[in-house]
């Protein structure tokens, strides 16, 4: 995740998450080791640009594995806050959604998330009525929060130029986060959401936007040829999507009363810290960009 919960800096939008690192010798201004969190960006790029040069078939297994340790992550911080969580329900429903919409399309995957949704409804009902609605909504919480957006992306690198659509996502998002944080540092004065995020900012909103806009329109232009109010309209969209990826993946950590979903990235906590943006980012484009062919 791009942003930080505490106001030990000025106001910005979108830096890197601050959970504080023991032993880090050169720690950026959010707390972070600047040089371990830029290295582990750059194999994250590494891997999904690996996958997407592979082809679409090795990306939709990239995502499925993705999938499963977001889902692991947050589903033990839910846990962790008392709530029982179906994982193995979520789990299997999730690679039934990822792998029908790889095969068959939009048609089946609607029917196979309604299966899912039903499943982990009934399991559920094994445990009894106590704490029932809180329990089965997390789990129903994971499969729309985390399942769906994957599979969206994966609908997504099926439709023709997938891989170069996938590229204008992930180029846009970085764009978003990056702008942000350079433009919420230098200008940011009004704060945007501050019960959830008190570092991000109107203007770090403004310099995402720009950014992004900017990027759409190269990127659709140079890659799909498309035409340039295709492409703002594109880039605009993939940013609002992933500021709100953002401010929702914050919200969650603050009601749960964490920093980072795990640790897993060194400085940058959880998987689930990185596809904050990108997840809700692959939403948008697929439904902007219309069901696969």
């Amino acid at each position: 995740m791009n942003i930080t919960e505490h106001d030990r800096a000025p106001m910005n939008q979108g830096t890197p998450s601050d959970t504080d690192t023991e032993g880090d010798t050169a720690p950026s201004r959010g707390g972070r080791d600047l040089g371990r969190a830029v290295l582990v960006g750059i194999l994250l790029a590494a891997v999904a640009c690996g996958a997407l040069i592979t082809g679409p078939l090795a990306f939709a297994v990239l995502a499925a594995v993705g999938a499963v340790v977001a889902i692991a992550e947050l589903g033990r911080r839910l846990r962790q806050s008392g709530l029982r969580v179906g994982l193995l329900p979520v789990h299997l429903g999730t690679q039934l959604m990822v792998w029908t919409g790889w095969y068959f399309g939009d048609g089946a995957l609607v029917r196979v998330t309604a299966a899912a949704v039903l499943i982990c409804l009934a399991w559920h009902l094994a445990h009894g009525t106590a704490g029932y609605l809180r329990n089965a909504a997390a789990s129903v919480l994971l499969l729309g929060y985390l399942a769906l957006p994957t599979c969206c992306a994966v609908l997504l690198v099926r439709k023709p130029h997938g891989t170069l659509l996938v590229l204008a996502v992930i180029a846009c998002v970085v764009a978003t986060d990056t702008a942000g944080y350079v433009t919420g540092s230098l200008l940011g004065r009004h704060p945007m959401a501050p019960a959830i995020s008190p570092r991000k900012s109107w203007e770090g909103l403004a310099g995402s936007l720009s950014a992004a806009t900017a990027v759409g329109i190269a990127a659709l232009g140079w890659l799909v040829q498309a035409p340039w109010w295709q492409g703002a309209l594109f880039g605009a969209l993939i940013a609002v999507a992933a500021v709100a990826g953002d401010l929702v993946e914050s919200a969650v950590k603050r009601d749960l009363g964490i920093k980072d979903m795990s640790t897993l990235l060194p400085g940058h906590g959880g998987l689930m810290d990185r596809l904050d943006s990108l997840l809700p980012a692959m939403v948008a484009a697929w439904a902007v960009l219309g069901p696969a062919r």
